[in-house]
């Protein structure tokens, strides 16, 4: 999203974007979608599936091998008419963290974590129908249940923009940087 403009955009700016520009070593593939959940369908987008389950089978079998999997999902699932708890949303993150785990076709890939943003009242993101309860239960959530199925947690939480949903761009820096900081601990950056 661009936050000066308001108009959706694919952004030089990005997190995987500022990843590959400090990670010209690894080919980082970015698999969002606007709206994605993490299992549900959503009945506000008939023209597409927005299930994040439904999906992630065929994105990992196109990209494969796989060496990392970074799972960001979370945040649509606030969306009251979803009616759902930060629970619920983690034990769905886990799920999918497990559907990468067993998969057994596409390499061993560390799955990591981004905790989704945390949605704040502004007239765009009620407009949206997001609630504003429980984003910010999730990451404490997740800091136990991601070390339960041996995956890693980015643990940040980045700041969203006047829109109340969408990271800005100095929260996908951010990110970015945080992710970089983990890969550079396991697979230093040849120089």
């Amino acid at each position: 999203m661009n936050l000066e403009d308001g108009k959706s955009v694919r952004l030089a700016g990005r997190w995987p974007k500022v990843l590959q520009e400090l990670r010209p070593d690894l080919e980082i593939i970015e698999a969002g979608l606007n709206g994605r959940t993490t299992v549900y369908d959503d009945p506000s987008t008939p023209d597409y599936c927005v299930n994040g389950r439904k999906h992630l089978g065929p994105i990992l079998h196109m990209h494969k091998p796989i060496c990392y999997i970074i799972i960001g999902l979370g945040c649509n699932d606030l969306k009251l008419r979803f009616g759902l708890t930060a629970s619920i949303i983690v034990n769905n993150i886990i799920a999918l963290i497990r559907d990468v785990q067993k998969n057994d076709n596409i390499g061993d890939p560390q799955v990591l974590v981004l905790p989704p943003a945390v949605p704040v009242k502004t007239p765009k993101s009620e407009d949206w129908n997001f609630g504003f309860t429980e984003g910010d239960k999730i990451i404490k959530l997740l800091r136990t249940r991601v070390q339960e199925v041996n995956a890693v947690l980015v643990d940040i939480t980045a700041p969203v923009g006047d829109d109340g949903v969408h990271f800005t761009d100095q929260a996908h820096t951010m990110i970015a940087e945080k992710i970089n900081k983990y890969l550079d601990d396991v697979v230093p950056v040849d120089v």
